[in-house]
């Protein structure tokens, strides 16, 4: 959908930063690196809702408060020997065991409550400790569990602990968001239950380093090979946020100032990557006086901050005080993911989701912070240029379902859409109101070093706004796709401002209720657009020049587009007068048209005095042969005063109703094979032509020639419609021109079967003379009751060869006839079913023209029958038999052009058999006549005319097809044709 345009389109900065100049970064690439960062991070826990559709099994009576991992490393055979405490605080009465996620490959060598040994088991992932003695609230129970193994790693739950090499280096090193952490010690594996502390503690080669969160209290060399270094994480802390790594790193330590406090920034890098690791990280401590600025001052300022470096892995991860980078993108083009996950420190590590289903509190702020940066470093247009970079498959909803139904817990939309969630919220509350409520969330003490959930972020947004936020939230968080907007806009000479009509809707959920910016003119404002349609009046001060809805991406939109009338090509009917129809506008509450006349397609003037409803309007006061142009504009229902743009306007081809050329027979019954139990086009034609064998007959094919253009129908009394199968719409493509050929007097018989209904529902049914059809889908038709002194119709049984049928009909049209019309045949049920036994499902109609209406296909009827009938019809009609020679034998006539495509010209050839009359008429593909070749008597033989691809006043015509018609005394031969410039 266009973005929105009124008299012309105002492109900004933020679209020429693309277009017509170099950005100072490449914001494209930034954003990828975002994406690529979530795809690493799902490719860790591939199938992660294995683990969030279980239950706490009995977890939720217990607090975790500590966890001290003590591991050996065992590189060689990468393996660990732990010896771990896992302390907890119960918070229930009568507890006897207490449960631990804990995965099945590493085996238990002992286990211990408060130093007694205890008892266990140890399946399906679940360790269940047997405690010695009943355990009550507020008891603390710490359970020693010593265990040894392979550590597995397990892409369905988030990884675990990796053993890998670098530079022909071991290296160990964790990932476990979200379910992995049980891969390498037991604990309660879930994001809102914090310890208070951990320590880690890690005995490995003499010459590594160990990286992990918060700070080394002691570094042991234990003589025998091996050191043992200790890390003491003072700040609470989720599972998931627990990490190692270990290898020979080269460290490279910055330090960090911030009023007076100096902080360690400490990088852990691969020796023969130094400086190119070390430069990756070089602008942290910039980063990080940026991000206290918004958010507050670093959470874990009394420990540290700093990066580990480890293989394989194009992705990072925002472990608490120290992040987890992977080599692939530990470079200084990757600055923006430094940026990102140093944002979690507060967002997704002081301030945790507390469930899954919240993880856009992690992601979405720590994606919207890096477009914060851009527009730190480059201005508020890139800020702008960034957060359109994340619209990418967005349409989800963010929640993320507990049983893992609405995609992964880690997915894009989590990060690009929480982004878009806070970056809307921007635009909408202000960025002084906005801040301050982000700073009063990431400074609530009841949130800091705990989790959160969506209604935490509400509230202190609510409080910093003073209004209710419930509304915006909620839909955002749990509604998918985003608004669309359909919109027309009013203008008045009398008045220096527009009235607009919106509709927002949205293709896959609830409509969402927004604020939308726009620019009018040079003023820039916003309208409240809830679901459905809403009406505004701007102010403009001046002329109309420009209206642009959401300039510069403000609001997650799928698009503006504007609603304008559309005009149908007028018909001059037999009278002289001129007919129009009017569709439906866009706007319920338009108070209709106003209509504009021209004669020459420029200076306009409006014929009705009053807004014309949707509709048939009629002209009469137009003159013969005078040309015409015609264009619509909607008029507003709130001011007559204020009208839309004028639709397109169309020019009148003055058509003659002669009306004096026979019978016209529209075949629109489309092609069967022959290995259906369906007819071919082919048998319905043959049946057709016994039908009328006796008349003077014009065949017509839609399904090879197209709709019949109006100046066509024009030449016959009576015209014959055939839709003699399942799929055929009555008057499909010519449903306007018929209505104007009846009301220019001419007859018409339509043998219709189900689609008869579409009848009923349109603004020209009136004059078809029905007010409701319908059909049913039982096989249960045997035929039509004569009314009226017709014959009575039967289904022939061999004509319908469908087995589930029983040789009858299903799909037959009941009809609830206009006053106007007389029943023609009623239906004649095979059960006698009430609801359809004497059903009208056939009419006539008799007055300044006359048709009749047919709801089943005549094919299927007897032929004696049929014949009967037709014969009645076309005596009605005032149609008159041919008699024996005087009978006008069918022509077959080769018609051809070469060459073909062409350009600038063709030449068009035909071979008539005797002297005819001729009219060679060129169209376009939507039937609309372009220029009449020839016109006139021609002696047999051979003919050749070239057309140079000029329409009827000489302007050359488009590239296209085009369809050249050859109609020689009544028989019709179509030609293909292509011009190519």
């Amino acid at each position: 959908m266009r973005r929105t345009q009124a008299i012309c389109i105002v492109i900004f900065l933020l679209i020429t930063i693309a277009i017509t100049a170099e950005p100072p970064v490449d914001v494209k690439r930034l954003a990828q690196n975002t994406m690529q960062l979530c795809e690493s991070k799902q490719q860790f826990a591939r199938d992660w809702q294995e683990y969030t559709t279980r239950d706490l099994r009995t977890m939720d009576n217990y607090d975790a408060q500590y966890y001290k991992i003590n591991l050996t490393l065992d590189f060689e055979n990468e393996s660990i020997v732990a010896d771990n405490i896992v302390e907890v605080m119960v918070v229930e009465d009568n507890v006897n065991a207490i449960e631990l996620d804990f995965d099945d490959s590493l085996q238990i060598t002992g286990l211990s409550v408060n130093g007694q040994t205890a008892t266990y088991t140890h399946e399906d992932r679940c360790l269940t400790v047997d405690l010695p003695q009943t355990a009550n609230n507020g008891d603390i129970v710490t359970i020693g569990i010593q265990y040894q193994g392979i550590p597995v790693i397990d892409g369905v739950a988030g990884g675990g602990l990796y053993f890998f090499t670098h530079a022909n280096e071991p290296i160990a090193f964790t990932f476990v968001q979200p379910r992995g952490a049980p891969q390498w010690f037991p604990c309660k594996d879930y994001p809102f239950d914090k310890a208070n502390s951990v320590d880690i503690w890690v005995t490995m080669p003499d010459n590594y380093k160990l990286a992990a969160n918060g700070l080394i209290t002691d570094d042991t060399d234990n003589g025998d090979g091996t050191r043992t270094i200790k890390y003491h994480e003072s700040y609470p802390i989720a599972t998931y946020l627990i990490s190692i790594a270990c290898t020979n790193y080269a460290v490279n330590t910055l330090t960090y100032e911030h009023e007076g406090t100096e902080m360690p920034v400490t990088n852990y890098v691969y020796p023969e990557d130094y400086d190119v690791q070390s430069a990756a990280f070089s602008d942290i401590c910039s980063m990080i006086d940026f991000l206290s600025t918004q958010y507050g001052t670093y959470p874990f300022l009394a420990e540290k901050y700093g990066h580990a470096v480890v293989p394989q892995f194009g992705g990072a991860m925002e472990h608490q005080t120290c992040t987890t980078f992977g080599d692939p993108i530990a470079d200084p083009s990757y600055y923006s993911t430094v940026l990102h996950e140093l944002s979690h420190q507060w967002t997704g590590d002081m301030i945790t989701c507390d469930t899954w289903a919240y993880i856009w509190l992690n992601e979405g702020f720590a994606t919207f912070s890096e477009a914060l940066y851009t527009e730190y470093l480059y201005g508020f247009d890139m800020y702008l240029y960034h957060m359109t970079q994340f619209d990418h498959n967005l349409d989800d909803k963010l929640e993320r379902d507990p049983d893992g139904s609405q995609g992964h817990v880690l997915s894009w939309v989590v990060y690009g859409k929480g982004a878009w969630v806070l970056h809307m919220l921007r635009f909408m509350l202000g960025d002084e109101v906005f801040f301050e409520g982000v700073s009063s969330y990431t400074s609530d003490p009841d949130l800091r070093y705990g989790t959160a959930v969506n209604d935490d972020l509400e509230a202190h947004m609510e409080e910093a706004a003073g209004i209710e936020l419930g509304w915006y939230f909620d839909q955002w968080y749990y509604q998918t796709g985003r608004p669309v907007y359909d919109y027309c806009y009013y203008t008045s000479s009398a008045n220096d401002s527009i009235k607009v009509a919106m509709n927002s809707y949205n293709l896959t959920d609830e409509p969402f209720d927004l604020y939308v910016p726009y620019h009018l003119n040079t003023n820039e404002g916003r309208i409240w657009a809830p679901g459905g349609y809403s009406y505004h009046t701007l102010n403009m001060g001046a002329e109309l020049d420009s209206l642009v809805w959401d300039p510069v991406n403000r609001i997650l939109d799928g698009g503006f587009d504007e609603q304008l009338p559309q005009l149908e090509a007028p018909v001059r009917n037999r009278d002289g007068s001129v007919m129009l129809a009017l569709q439906e506008f866009f706007d319920p509450n338009s108070a209709g048209y106003y209509i504009y006349r021209s004669t020459n397609g420029t200076d306009w003037n409006v014929i009705n005095n009053a807004p014309a409803p949707a509709g048939v309007y009629i002209d009469d006061t137009t003159e013969m042969n005078q040309t015409y142009y015609y264009a619509i504009s909607a008029v507003s229902g709130e001011d007559a005063t204020y009208t839309t743009p004028m639709s397109n306007p169309i020019s009148l081809e003055a058509v003659e109703f002669t009306l004096d050329q026979g019978i016209l027979a529209i075949d629109m019954t489309d092609d069967y094979p022959e290995t259906s139990p369906m007819p071919t086009d082919a048998e319905v034609d043959a049946f057709y032509h016994d039908m009328l064998s006796e008349y003077t007959v014009t065949w017509w094919d839609t399904n090879l020639d197209g709709a019949v253009p109006l100046s066509e129908m024009a030449k016959y009394s009576s015209i014959v419609i055939y839709c003699d199968d399942i799929n055929s719409i009555p008057f499909d493509g010519n449903l306007y021109t018929s209505y104007a050929y009846l009301s220019a007097g001419g007859n018409i018989l339509l043998s219709s079967w189900r689609h008869l209904e579409n009848l009923s529902d349109n603004e020209f049914r009136s004059a078809f003379l029905i007010d409701e059809a319908w059909f049913g889908n039982a096989a249960d038709f045997t035929g039509a009751l004569a009314y009226g002194g017709y014959p009575a119709l039967t289904v022939d049984p061999d004509k319908v060869e469908l087995a589930t049928w029983n040789h009858l009909l299903p799909y037959v049209c009941a009809i609830t006839p206009d006053s106007d019309a007389e029943i023609l045949y009623q239906y004649d049920s095979a059960t006698d079913n009430p609801d359809w036994e004497n059903q009208t499902c056939a009419i006539r109609f008799d007055g300044d023209y006359k048709l009749y209406l047919l709801g089943f296909p005549l094919y299927f009827m007897a032929d004696q029958q049929a014949e009967e009938f037709m014969v009645m019809v076309m005596d009605d009609f005032g149609e008159i038999q041919a008699e024996g020679d005087e009978a006008v034998p069918p022509m077959s006539i080769a018609l051809s052009n070469y060459p073909n495509p062409f350009n600038p010209s063709t030449t068009i050839r035909f071979d008539l058999p005797q002297e005819s009359h001729v009219e060679l008429v060129i169209y376009n593909v939507r039937g609309q006549k372009i220029a009449t070749l020839a016109e006139g008597m021609f002696q047999g033989g051979e003919h050749a005319i070239e057309w140079d691809g000029r329409d009827k006043n000489g302007t050359p015509v488009s590239s296209g097809v085009y369809l050249c018609r050859l109609n020689a005394s009544g028989q019709n031969t179509l030609r293909k044709m292509i011009l190519m410039k």
